[in-house]
């Protein structure tokens, strides 16, 4: 038990409490708050990463997070007081006095004299008795005591260690997911082993890049994807990483490259309520839990992992992704306009797809070659000619065919949007081939969803759908019924 000004903290049992009103904390908000608890100088972002998220990828934002909740709580039962105070460009640091010390010589007498006023129900040698309660065995105990939580301080506040520049660089540039910078991140955390070939961070950072479904813009084979994924995954297992991250990499593999849903559906069981699931754990759950037939999941996993780091775009589009893949299109674009607003830029084939699920196709052209200008696919001129051909209520035949032909001729355009084009297009026959002729495995990632997604769904008969989930997953008809 450790008083914090006028509120009581008991780690063990994960309450704070004042006045009789009891708040609970979840695991992580207790570390840090503990860990406060324990410093007499701020405590710096590098420093709680390192020691409550284990040198895991995580940006600053997940500590803004964390710190907001514990705030959060605390006001709940004490709304005038500050307990905890941000240290620009320093840290966190609690504005509040620390007594553990007493408390637990406190409780320790308490008991004892609690003991002393029962009778003995064994016998019990009076200098034995006499001993253990009298003032002589208290001077004994406080100084032990006292010097086993100046130990406890000292193991607290030792200095974080210092993480190689190479690996913080990388650290940041794989949490932002950005497309054209992955192979820059590969390359730092390749530099780092170079020097620390036993730094488990690295290792298990690797594993993490080259099981996702980015790795396809490293320009690697699937064989060699699949293989450099699987050396990194024993090695930052067997040099102790974090068994989340092992855990998390090995379903991401399974899911992305080695389709094997027993792996992903046992991750998901595991940690969907676990304490160690930080925000990729969440986001992960959240994009694989529609494949696995847990719709129910996507929604919560994608606001779990966006509260953990509610300024990452990946995390904040997601929420958006969730609500479109469950079908709540509604919400999917009040998501969608709040994405926007945080990032600045239009997400017009979110637009496309919601338009082309509800059927409505004049919308869903508009979006769509909105969406192709702005990739570079198609000039303002082409759009203007296309979209002129767009304004009746149904598409006219020209116009389906142009749709379709540009759904053909353009290869490098993304699989799963020529899919949708072509069934746009009314060429439903046409998407179905594509679909199932395609063999690469990192284009694949682009279509595993396929069989959930709504705008599929929507346009293609059962028989299709069917026959996608099978042919990607090699499910039994008894498994695919379900």
């Amino acid at each position: 038990m450790i008083q914090l000004g006028d509120v009581c903290f008991q780690p063990e049992q994960l309450l704070i409490s004042k006045d009789g009103k009891t708040v609970s904390l979840d695991k992580q908000s207790r570390d840090i708050l503990l860990l406060l608890s324990a410093q007499t100088e701020p405590l710096s972002k590098t420093q709680l990463i390192t020691a409550i998220w284990q040198n895991r990828v995580v940006t600053d934002a997940a500590i803004t997070s964390a710190i907001r909740r514990i705030r959060k709580a605390l006001n709940e039962i004490d709304s005038s007081t500050e307990y905890i105070k941000t240290l620009p460009k320093v840290g966190y640091q609690l504005s509040v006095p620390v007594d553990s010390a007493a408390h637990i010589i406190e409780t320790h007498t308490s008991a004892h004299m609690s003991s002393a006023a029962l009778p003995s129900q064994h016998s019990v040698k009076p200098e034995l008795t006499s001993l253990a309660f009298s003032p002589s065995y208290l001077i004994f105990f406080i100084p032990v005591v006292l010097l086993l939580t100046y130990i406890a301080y000292l193991w607290r506040t030792a200095p974080a260690p210092k993480l190689p520049p190479l690996y913080i660089q990388a650290q940041h540039i794989w949490s932002q997911k950005q497309t054209d910078q992955i192979t820059q991140a590969v390359t730092l955390l390749e530099k780092t082993l170079d020097t620390l070939p036993t730094f488990a961070p690295a290792h298990s950072m690797l594993a993490q890049i080259y099981t996702y479904k980015m790795s396809r813009y490293l320009g690697l084979s699937d064989e060699e994807l699949i293989a450099r994924g699987d050396y990194h995954l024993a090695r930052a297992e067997k040099l102790g990483a974090p068994k989340v991250d092992v855990a998390l990499a090995r379903a991401t593999q399974a899911f992305f490259f080695k389709r094997n849903l027993a792996v992903v559906e046992a991750f998901v069981q595991t940690y969907q309520a676990h304490d160690d699931c930080h925000a990729d754990c969440h986001f992960f759950i959240a994009y694989a839990s529609p494949v696995i037939n847990r719709s129910d999941l996507a929604v919560l996993h994608a606001e779990l992992a966006f509260e953990m780091m509610p300024d990452s775009p990946l995390f904040v589009w997601e929420r958006a992704w969730a609500q479109f893949m469950s079908g709540n299109f509604d919400i999917a674009h009040e998501r969608r306009r709040e994405a926007e607003a945080f990032t600045g830029e239009n997400n017009t084939i979110m637009q496309a797809m919601i338009a082309q699920a509800n059927n409505d196709q004049p919308t869903a052209i508009r979006y769509w070659l909105m969406h192709l200008v702005s990739a570079g696919y198609l000039t303002k001129a082409q759009q203007a000619d296309l979209l002129s051909q767009a304004q009746n209520a149904n598409l006219n035949m020209p116009l389906q065919q142009a749709i379709a032909d540009f759904a053909v001729e353009h290869p490098s355009l993304p699989i799963d949007q020529r899919a949708m084009l072509l069934l746009l297009a009314k060429q439903t026959e046409a998407a179905f081939t594509l679909i199932i002729k395609e063999t690469s495995l990192q284009n694949q990632t682009h279509l595993l969803w396929a069989a959930d997604n709504p705008v599929f769904k929507s346009s293609m008969p059962s028989k299709h759908i069917h026959a996608i989930k099978q042919h990607f997953w090699q499910l039994s008809d008894t498994t695919t019924s379900k």
